[in-house]
């Protein structure tokens, strides 16, 4: 039996690890479909969902690990302890995505989601103001569209949009990825050279100079 459909709102598509799901499991041409599907017999860490919320989460953890690499790389880097509560908001939200995939708590998954969100955004804060500008304001959006993305799956559905907010930053990560490696493990910038200026030579009269 299908799980029961309800609710008003029409969306062209609605949550990704959901619409893999079913994909999976009714609408692909898998010649296994049981083997990663719990409506056919998959159990615990056999599961299509729980399999993909550990790979994101790893990744995510990579990339957030990356972005401050190369935030550190910079040549005005962040202060220290500048990472602590982004570090732990994103690291708690990975952990309990994995946990709550787990145990099939969906409320849970909003609360995750909006945690590595809040970390992204303290994340992108920082690094605007280390000087990594175009990165910092690019994480903030992402982390700005996974806040929304949890608003819309814990609190309230965001009925006029078309499709799940988890769309619009999963769409975005892969380019930010570029960016976030680039800055990590591309060369290094450098420091600009300060400007050498021209002095004026004294013209007042010794008895006039306070030359001390």
């Amino acid at each position: 039996m299908l799980p029961a459909c309800g609710g008003d709102v029409a969306r062209i598509a609605g949550d990704p690890l959901r619409t893999l799901k079913v994909w999976e499991c009714g609408l692909g041409d898998g010649d296994d479909p049981s083997a990663t599907c719990d409506w056919l017999g998959a159990r615990f860490t056999d599961r299509l969902e729980f399999q993909t919320a550990v790979a994101f989460a790893a990744v995510l953890l990579f990339l957030a690990g990356a972005g401050w690499l190369g935030a550190a790389r910079s040549p005005n880097p962040p202060r220290a302890g500048a990472m602590t509560f982004s570090a732990i908001a994103t690291g708690c939200g990975a952990l309990l995505f994995v946990l709550a995939v787990w145990s099939g708590r969906a409320d849970y998954e909003a609360l995750a989601v909006a945690l590595w969100g809040g970390g992204w955004l303290l994340a992108g804060r920082s690094w605007y103001r280390a000087g990594v500008r175009f990165l910092g304001g690019f994480t903030v959006i992402v982390g700005g569209l996974a806040v929304l993305d949890a608003i819309d799956r814990g609190v309230v559905t965001l009925a006029p949009m078309p499709v799940s907010p988890a769309w619009l930053w999963l769409g975005l990560l892969p380019l930010w990825t570029l960016f976030a490696l680039g800055a990590a493990f591309g060369p290094r910038r450098r420091e600009a050279e300060p400007v050498q200026v021209e002095r004026t030579p004294v013209t007042a009269p010794m008895s006039d100079r306070w030359d001390w």
